[in-house]
């Protein structure tokens, strides 16, 4: 039993220092438009049940593909930006998301 709390408390922090919830828009800044990591951004809503089941599915690719970045020479970690559209609309409208959810990559200042 030990043996295996270990390993879950270690897969809780490579999942959280890759995936993230943007915070304020001074994060979003520094974690998304000055990141020059690869890195996929994910606008969602507490409310919207499409989000809900693609949020997981996002942060299992995202961990298992880190997970066997590991083990593979060359190839770099991605990083999943979460940014909840009710808490930031202005960001949501500054990148034309128009929809929930909208994943994207690619992010550059306007």
């Amino acid at each position: 039993m030990k043996n295996v709390s270990s390993q879950v408390h270690r897969s809780i922090v490579r999942f959280s220092n890759n995936i993230f919830h943007v915070q304020d828009e001074d994060d979003f800044q520094k974690q998304v438009l000055d990141k020059k990591e690869p890195l996929m951004v994910n606008f969602h809503a507490s409310w919207c049940g499409p989000c809900r089941v693609l949020g997981p599915r996002l942060e299992k690719l995202i961990t298992d593909y880190n997970d066997n970045v590991k083990m593979s020479s060359g190839d770099q970690y991605i990083a999943l930006a979460k940014i909840d559209v009710d808490k930031f609309s202005e960001l949501s409208s500054k990148y034309n998301v128009k929809a929930v959810p909208t994943v994207s990559s690619g992010y550059k200042e306007i």
